[in-house]
């Protein structure tokens, strides 16, 4: 080959990759300017990551006797998928534990080993698993009926142990002792009229988590008309050593039924004291942020009434209707904290998205995509 030629052939590369880099930087410039009318157009509305609970529970059988339950996968797989589907972005996992009179100890009312079914499938997916948190399904009367030292050993050893087995999954938040105020509390129980501190144990649980890589809180109920008397009782050393804070809350909306409207579920929400927790949570500890672990509704009309009580099963059906309604307030009444104030919002009801997915799929679509599917 010629000098000349190879000169000539020189050129023509200099100049095709001259084309080509300036063709990337139109490019990228109409793509930062569609992403921006995007964002003002279509732009996500919801700013908080929108979550949903997946339960992996044991059960008693008919002859009370406690048994480990072999779920069955396709189940699992299509309820994730249905999550998938309706646009959730993340999925909460409750460690539910229980207390066997007949072995006076605590146990797993969760099932470990669907857990960990459940966080290779989510991998799968493509859905994180945002967080899990430990759930109480014991009493205080069980507590002492084991032995205070006995039930610290015991619960510490059962923190470890999930801490251990999680730890590398990705999962960055844990929330124990949920709505355990009186744990939160320097003396905070009286059990036969003797006074007990549970906050050291608090701490130490803390102290298990944070050093496998968890960032920790302990989860509130009970967010009253005032936003805060949940959180007054609970100590400062325990506010404090929180990376985040978890606030339970199911606003009730009224006693309309199938009446019920957009605007009520909206007016529920705006009126509901999450909003001044949100507040003085930022303005005591600032640059920690609050995930709501709970909230949602159940299908029946009269659920609006009392949406946090699981166990109001009866009367007419809405066909999806409560859950969309409710979701709407939430959205709405939400939609103006960004991801530094409030981190996520979980809906801790899950046929909400499984049985009704394609009702509430254009909904959520609309403020965590722009409408866009």
């Amino acid at each position: 080959m010629s000098n000349i030629t190879t000169s000539i052939l020189t050129t023509a590369k200099e100049q095709l990759d001259q084309s080509i880099n300036q063709a990337n930087q139109v490019y990228t410039q109409l793509d930062n300017k569609s992403k921006d009318i995007n964002d003002k157009v279509f732009g996500r509305k919801f700013k908080p990551k929108f979550t949903q609970t997946i339960y992996c529970m044991n059960y008693l059988d008919d002859n009370n006797q406690y048994r480990t339950v072999s779920y069955n996968t396709n189940t699992l797989d299509s309820t994730l998928i249905a999550y998938k589907n309706a646009g959730i972005e993340g999925i909460s996992i409750p460690i539910h534990i229980g207390y066997r009179s007949d072995t006076n100890t605590l146990y797993y009312q969760t099932n470990l080993t669907t857990i960990d079914y459940v966080i290779s499938k989510c991998n799968q997916l493509g859905i994180p698993v945002f967080f899990m948190k430990f759930h109480e399904g014991y009493t205080i009367d069980n507590v002492f009926a084991m032995g205070i030292d006995a039930f610290k050993t015991k619960f510490k050893a059962m923190v470890q142990e999930v801490c251990d087995r999680y730890k590398n999954n990705g999962i960055q938040y844990l929330g124990l002792f949920n709505e355990w105020q009186n744990f939160y509390k320097v003396n905070g129980v009286t059990y036969n009229s003797v006074v007990y501190d549970f906050v050291p144990f608090v701490l130490e649980c803390f102290n298990i988590a944070k050093n496998d890589g968890f960032k920790v809180s302990v989860s509130c109920a009970g967010v009253s008309a005032d936003g805060w008397s949940s959180w007054i009782i609970v100590d400062d050393t325990v506010k404090n050593a929180c990376d985040i804070f978890m606030v339970n809350g199911y606003p009730p909306i009224g006693n309309k039924g199938q009446y019920t409207t957009m605007q009520d579920c909206l007016d529920g929400w705006n009126n509901y004291g999450l909003h001044n927790v949100i507040r003085q949570i930022r303005q005591q500890y600032g640059g920690k942020p609050v995930i709501m672990s709970e909230t949602g509704i159940m299908d029946y009309w009269y659920n609006f009434f009392v949406p946090g009580d699981s166990s109001l099963r009866y009367g007419i059906l809405s066909n999806g209707e409560t859950g969309y309604r409710y979701l709407y307030g939430l959205f709405e009444s939400l939609k103006q904290y960004d991801t530094d104030t409030l981190l996520a919002v979980n809906w801790w009801y899950d046929s909400t998205f499984t049985t009704y997915t394609d009702k509430m799929k254009p909904l959520i679509s609309s403020y965590l995509k722009g409408g866009i599917n």
